[in-house]
């Protein structure tokens, strides 16, 4: 059996596939001569006879080597050069309207254009990467990065009260933008503005530090909601909730697959409700401080009279679509949630946030109703396509890992839907849509690596791995009488 399986594993020219193909060819063949067996066979004359079966391993091996070499998504690369396209036609658009210079929107279609070739190339650089490898270091890297963001946030907070000494000190009355700090202040809060990992992360390594937990009963249950309530809480450090809420439930559809799939030998029903549960509460609290905080948000926009009007956020939306399919210019179009109960003209109000939280405002209220359910679909078509391609892989900690980076996608594509039409408030400003928006763009076209990189190796790997790290203190001696 071990000659037909090392024959047969001699065509196969992906080696990563090897262990997965041993496996389950070993797996059968021994089936084959249990079966064997009781139908009345010596055990030699059943394991001949079960190899025998398998028929030519020259021939097998070439049929299973055409389908376990590395797979690239192409119908997901293609979707994905075209959204940039589709993204970088809307910025021109942007930096050429006059009513957004009007309202002095600021929009370096130079950088748009940057980071999304830099987010392509970050996920063509992904596709290469082994995710299993990763996934044994997830709970090393996921400690790093929290390790530098935390020590970030602490000397943010530190240049911030120094720079605030420092004008008090001087009475430097004209605050940050021309003051000259001194060269320590400097120095200081350059460092900490490298000091921020790409977080969002923590979501697809969130799968491999659970699935280490695999085998283990309550005390590994514990230790994965500790690893879903502290970094979100900490990413989400003086942001609104709503980054936190989308923190927790990508990572909380993870763990519920987990627990679905047996990883954690736990009650599946009572912990799936006690979760879900308290993941609603929390949800019920997150709905209710944006309620408030829409309820003290005034939509205003200039009509086709040109009289301004206004209304609660929260109400507005109604006239909203009715502006939509007026075609009405609205100079207040990115101003929306932004501008809270006070009152500002267009001309004094300088936009930061039109490419990232308000982007959909402005296609709507420029192209139209359809052209923004167009792009909708495109971004939404996108996420669903790569969701689909990731449930086709076999393996279960890949299918977790994609799993976690679509729903990350599609929760901020849906927030920031509901912050484009008006329904709740993005006074944080978190909001964006993903690949199109002027935020997070590196990070979107991230995780889409990490998907090709899981489609990659669908057919690679078994339904289990063992990614635990182990050293081997055998040939570490061996190492050193050499």
């Amino acid at each position: 059996m071990e000659e037909y399986i090392k024959k047969l594993l001699e065509q196969v020219r992906f080696e990563k596939a090897h262990k997965s193909i041993a496996d389950e060819l070993r797996a059968h063949i021994e089936d084959q001569i249990e079966v064997n067996i009781s139908d009345g066979m010596e055990k030699e004359a059943a394991e001949k006879k079960a190899v025998e079966d398998m028929g030519d391993p020259v021939e097998t091996g070439i049929a299973l080597d055409k389908v376990h070499r590395p797979q690239m998504a192409w119908g997901v690369v293609i979707v994905a050069f075209f959204v940039a396209i589709v993204g970088t036609l809307i910025h021109v658009l942007m930096a050429k309207d006059p009513a957004l210079e009007y309202l002095k929107y600021r929009n370096d279609i130079g950088s748009f254009i940057m980071l999304t070739v830099s987010g392509i190339s970050v996920m063509l650089l992904l596709y290469l990467l082994d995710y299993i490898t990763v996934a044994k270091y997830s709970k090393v890297v996921a400690t790093c990065m929290i390790a530098v963001y935390m020590l970030g946030i602490f000397l943010r907070d530190k240049v911030y009260f120094m720079q605030l000494e420092w004008l008090d000190k001087t009475g430097y009355r004209t605050g940050w933008e021309n003051a000259d700090f001194p060269l320590p202040i400097k120095v200081l809060d350059s460092t900490s503005s490298f000091m921020n990992p790409p977080m969002l992360l923590l979501i697809p390594l969130y799968a491999g530090i659970i699935y280490k937990y695999k085998g283990q009963k309550y005390d590994g249950l514990i230790k994965s909601v500790l690893w879903l309530i502290i970094p979100s809480y900490i990413v989400s450090y003086r942001h609104n909730y709503v980054i936190c809420l989308i923190f927790v439930l990508s990572m909380l559809v993870q763990l519920t697959f987990a627990i679905k799939k047996e990883w954690l030998k736990v009650s599946k029903i009572p912990v799936l409700i006690t979760l879900w549960t308290t993941f609603s509460v929390f949800l019920g609290f997150v709905a209710k401080k944006e309620y408030e905080r829409a309820s003290g948000t005034v939509l205003r926009w200039v009509g086709e009279d040109g009289n301004l009007y206004e209304r609660p956020t929260i109400n507005a939306n109604i006239d909203i679509v009715r502006a939509y399919m007026k075609q009405v210019k609205l100079f207040g179009n990115a101003l929306l949630s932004s501008l809270g109960g006070k009152s500002y003209s267009p001309a004094q109000y300088s936009i930061s946030d039109s490419g990232t939280s308000m982007i959909l405002t402005y296609i709507l209220t420029t192209g139209g109703l359809i052209v923004g359910i167009v792009v909708i679909a495109t971004v939404v078509g996108l996420i669903v396509y790569g969701l689909v391609t990731v449930l086709k892989t076999k393996n279960q900690l890949g299918m977790v890992i994609g799993i976690g980076c679509m729903m990350w996608l599609i929760s901020n594509t849906v927030v920031n839907i509901l912050v484009g039409t008006g329904i709740i408030d993005d006074q944080g400003g978190g909001a964006f849509l993903p690949f199109v928006s002027n935020d997070k763009l590196v990070e979107s076209y991230a995780l889409l690596g990490i998907l090709l990189s899981i489609y990659k190796y669908k057919n690679a790997y078994s339904q289990h791995i063992d990614i635990n790290l182990r050293i081997d203190f055998k040939k570490l001696r061996l190492k050193k009488l050499k």
